[in-house]
């Protein structure tokens, strides 16, 4: 296979993954957070997870999932169903911003990989062309 066209589609898989994380942090943003608390039953927190996109040897980009550090954010919200005997709640330690912004660059990233692989089609064809 093309080493250019394997280095776009790995840029097209990476980009698809900060896409993914992005909407599942973006979706749980108001869910239940971890609580740090020893006792706490964290059965059902959600935990934010971050993209880190490393480049490889042979060209490219890989993906490693982690999870976001600190897990949560303490919140004052007393009207809280999940908050605590002081009205403390935890809420995933999610930015809305922050996600808006990762999709708006995995998606213009997304583009300029399909560019290449269009770019590249559009190359071997003209070779083809000049062949026969």
């Amino acid at each position: 296979m093309n080493p250019v066209f394997q280095i776009a589609v790995s840029g097209l898989n990476a980009q698809s993954t900060r896409v993914s994380v992005a909407a599942a942090n973006i979706a749980n943003a108001r869910s239940v957070g971890v609580n740090p608390a020893p006792d706490a039953d964290n059965s059902a927190a959600y935990t934010p997870q971050r993209v880190q996109q490393i480049s490889a040897a042979d060209g490219g980009v890989r993906t490693d999932t982690l999870p976001v550090s600190p897990p949560s954010i303490p919140v004052f919200d007393p009207s809280n169903p999940d908050a605590d005997a002081e009205g403390v709640a935890f809420l995933p330690n999610v930015s809305l911003e922050a996600e808006f912004v990762d999709v708006l660059q995995a998606s213009a990233a997304f583009q300029a990989n399909l560019k290449v692989i269009q770019t590249q089609d559009e190359l071997l064809g003209s070779l083809v062309d000049i062949a026969s």
